[in-house]
This record gives structure tokens, C-alpha cells and sequence, in this order.
């Protein structure tokens, strides 16, 4: 009897040594929660999920997420990273749907090895380091790609005489000049171009529209955020020649249905860049259709439309199944530096497959360089496609 006590006292106090043992990690989310709020939340919900699910695999260890708001400020957004980098907890950073913030404080979050993940944000700038140092993960659209989709898509249907509506920032800036190059090299010049900035009013939208009126344009090329594609798009009503507009996939960055019905108001015709898999497809495999089933208990969500963005949900999705099979390789008792310094490693060197959404992965990532510049990409034009909306906001081929 006195063995069998023995035995129990020495069981249990293994398992409460093992329960100690156990570590809780942060995961912050750096997003704009007040301007794009529908995008952020979408990117927050996904990974919730998403952790509930995974953290099952770490038993003994908890992960909490920690969303911090930018508000589409640079200058907030590295306020966020510091508080990040301040918290011995940290793990990794999630980014959400801005370029400016994480191409404005693309050194700081290299030199600091901030390690970050990004869902969203498409500005070729992000995970292209100037430095040694290249601490930034994409699973998205990458605009060095975009560009060149955009532009050989409208030249194979036709268009002959493009406009390029491009949002002025650090996100527009680099789109301007990979669709302008893209355009040289097949030798077509701009029928004319007009630049706009964040929070555009309808006076500046209808100075750019009566230049497309002016303008002998038979297609045009737009890039800029949903909030302000709502006020663009409404001021292309009284457009007496609707010309086909090949947009990037910024104007999917809110709850579709209002983007959705500004374009069909305005007689537009609109198809926006996404990438290849959508939970509207008609046939899903077993692994998407579980996915989708899981969104919808998560969310007490009835119909695929309500997933909404829905490219944040599939993106964020794909990238945190990346990232914590990798993490499941690890040792978790090291300190938190040197966890991300093998998270790091790993994805950059070894082979872990990954059930995706979009596809599956061997190896999402490889080791940056000026010779291998699309290291950190997880996906290629070849993920892309167009999509035009229906007035419900669903996105179809």
C-alpha cells in the first residue's frame, strides 16, 4: 500500500512538474482595427481560430494573441513592435492588410529580429531586406508579381491604351512603377495616370475621372484601399465610356457587399486580383471542406459569403499552418530569441509539408538573398487569378 502511495506521489508530482514546466507564448497582431476594421477583425478571427485548434499539439504550453491597433499610421505601427519586442512572452508578429507600416519600419523590424508573418500586405518592398537581416514572411499577393499579372492579363484581352488610378504612398509608389515597367516592356505607353492620397474626397476622385474622361483609355488600372475604391468608384458613375478596370485586390479589403454595390450602381466593370482558392469554389477537397466547417462553428456562420474578407481568412490560415508546424519541431523550453532564431531557420532550410488551402506546402520558404529575392514568398503569379464581384459581395471567376 505504502509503494502505491509512493508511486502515486512520485506520478503526480511528474505531472505537475511537466505542467510548471510549460511555457505561455504571446502572438501579437499589429492591424489597422479602426479604418479597415472588417480586414483586421477577419485576420484576428482566423488566427483565434486558428491557435485553438494548433495549441492542442503543444500540450502543457498556452499561446495568447494580442492585437494591437495601428490605425494605418507607420509611426503607431512601430510603437506596436517595440511593445512587442518589450514582452519577454512574444513569439512572433502577425501584419495584416497595410504596406506603409511594414515597408516604413522594414529596418527596424529586420535589425531588431521582430519575427513577422504577413497575411495581407502586398508591397514588394516588405520582405526584400536592404540589410543583412530578413526577418519578414509572405503568404500573399506580392505587388513585384501583381504588376506583371495585371498588365498581362488586360494586354491579352485586349487593352491597347491603359490608365493607371494609383494610390501616393509607399504601398502605390512600388505598383506604379512595376505596371509602368511591366507596360514598357512590351512597349505600350499610359494613356494618362492620375495619383491620389489615403482618404480621398469626391473632388479629387472626380478630377481624376474627368481625366480618364479626356484621355483616350481603353482600360484602366487601379490600386488603392476599399474605403477610398467606395468614393472612386461612385465618382466613375457619370463615366460615359465604362472601360474594363483590372484592379488590385486592395478594393477586397472590407465586407464586400459595399464595394459590390458602388460597382454595380455605377455600371463598372470591375475584376480585382486574388489568389486561386476561394471557399465559394464549387467543388472543395476534404481538407477545404473541413476548414470551411470549422469557420462556421467558430463563427456560427451559415453561408460561405459571410467569411468575409475572405482572402484574410485563407491567407492567415495557410501562414499560421506554415509557421506552428514548424514551431512543433522545436525545443520550446529556450528562451524566446533563440525560438525565433530556429523558427526562422527552419522555415528557411527544412522541408515540413503543410496541408494548405490555397495548395499544399513542402517548403513554403527558402534563404534570402539579392540573388534569390522571392525567398520569402510563399506563393507566385501562378496563385493569382481575377475575380469580379456579384451584388451579394461574392467574389466568382
Amino acid at each position: 500500500m505504502r509503494n502505491a502511495y509512493k508511486c502515486f506521489v512520485f506520478l503526480l508530482g511528474l505531472l505537475l512538474s511537466q505542467a510548471v514546466s510549460g511555457k505561455e507564448f504571446h502572438i501579437y497582431l499589429d492591424a489597422d482595427m479602426s479604418n479597415l476594421r472588417d480586414s483586421g477583425i477577419a485576420i484576428e478571427n482566423a488566427l483565434k481560430m486558428q491557435i485553438s485548434k494548433i495549441a492542442k499539439d503543444f500540450p502543457g504550453h498556452s499561446f495568447t494573441l494580442k492585437t494591437l491597433d495601428h490605425r494605418g499610421n507607420s509611426r503607431r505601427s512601430l510603437s506596436n513592435f517595440k511593445k512587442a519586442l518589450n514582452d519577454p512572452k512574444m513569439l512572433f508578429i502577425f501584419g495584416a492588410v497595410h504596406s506603409p507600416p511594414l515597408i516604413t519600419n522594414n529596418e527596424f523590424i529586420n535589425r531588431n529580429r521582430a519575427l513577422t508573418f504577413v497575411p495581407w500586405a502586398a508591397g514588394g518592398p516588405i520582405t526584400r531586406s536592404k540589410t543583412e537581416e530578413n526577418w519578414i514572411f509572405r503568404l500573399s499577393v506580392d505587388d513585384w508579381a501583381a504588376g506583371e499579372f495585371l498588365v498581362k492579363k488586360a494586354m491579352k484581352e485586349g487593352c491597347k491604351k491603359p490608365f493607371l488610378f494609383i494610390e501616393n504612398s509607399p504601398w502605390g509608389e512600388p505598383n506604379y512603377k512595376r505596371i509602368s515597367q511591366a507596360l514598357e516592356a512590351r512597349k505600350v505607353k499610359a494613356a494618362g495616370s492620375f495619383r491620389y492620397s489615403w482618404g480621398v474626397r469626391s473632388a479629387v476622385a472626380l478630377e481624376g475621372v474627368s481625366k480618364i474622361s479626356k484621355s483616350e483609355s481603353d482600360c484602366l488600372f487601379f490600386v488603392g484601399n476599399s474605403n477610398d475604391a467606395l468614393v472612386i468608384f461612385d465618382s466613375m458613375k457619370n463615366l460615359k465610356k465604362k472601360i474594363p478596370i483590372y484592379s488590385h485586390w486592395g478594393i477586397a479589403g472590407t465586407d464586400n457587399r459595399k464595394v459590390a454595390g458602388v460597382i454595380s450602381e455605377s455600371g463598372l466593370k470591375v475584376r480585382v486580383l486574388q489568389t486561386s482558392f476561394s471557399f465559394l469554389n464549387k467543388k472543395l477537397n476534404p481538407f477545404q471542406e473541413k476548414k470551411k466547417k470549422e469557420i462556421f462553428k467558430y463563427m456560427k456562420y451559415q453561408s460561405e459569403n459571410q467569411i468575409q474578407p475572405m482572402t484574410a481568412w485563407v491567407h492567415t490560415i495557410d501562414l499560421t499552418a506554415i509557421v506552428f508546424a514548424h514551431l512543433k519541431t522545436l525545443d520550446l523550453e529556450q528562451e524566446n530569441q533563440k525560438i525565433r532564431e530556429k523558427l526562422k531557420s527552419s522555415l528557411e532550410t527544412k522541408k515540413v509539408p503543410v496541408k494548405g488551402l490555397i495548395h499544399n506546402y513542402d517548403q513554403a520558404f527558402r534563404v534570402y538573398s539579392e540573388k534569390n529575392p522571392d525567398a520569402h514568398e510563399a506563393l507566385s503569379n501562378k496563385d493569382f487569378v481575377l475575380r469580379k464581384f456579384k451584388k451579394d459581395g461574392g467574389l466568382i471567376d
